[in-house]
């Protein structure tokens, strides 16, 4: 075997694509492996988000569980991909809600956003309007 430096940048992209990529994927499979041990149970449930004025269905609040469980993985963030007509919109306001409502940490008042309408976020604004 030739010492590193007699390599041709060929053989040795070569070398680094049978060698270094596989390591890495094995790497990152493991980490994978880990978070999906950790993964919530299908049948596992999240109460409603207070001051939700609706009541969510079983399956909508087992999707809130899963991304709130996604929520904290690296890198965070899922697809919610429902049928049709099973509530993903509601089901994402409930995500932002439960959100604010676990980083605020007061359980009993009504959120100051939720009276604005307007509620600030680390990457800008997020807007609620309301219509009756």
């Amino acid at each position: 075997m030739k010492p590193w430096r007699h390599y041709t940048s060929t053989t040795a992209i070569l070398y680094f694509t049978l060698l270094a990529v596989p390591v890495l994927l094995l790497v990152t499979m493991n980490v994978k492996l880990k978070q999906l041990k950790s993964c919530p149970s299908a049948e596992k449930e999240t109460e409603d988000p207070q001051h939700l004025l609706v009541s969510l269905m079983t399956h909508q609040r087992q999707a809130l569980t899963w991304l709130l469980w996604r929520e904290k993985q690296q890198p965070a963030g899922g697809i919610l991909a429902d049928d049709m007509g099973l509530g993903k919109t509601l089901t994402m306001i409930s995500l932002v809600m439960k959100d604010c409502q676990n980083q605020t940490g007061v359980e009993d008042a009504k959120p100051q956003w939720l009276d604005k309408g307007t509620f600030n976020t680390s990457i800008g604004f997020f807007l609620v309007f309301v219509f009756v």
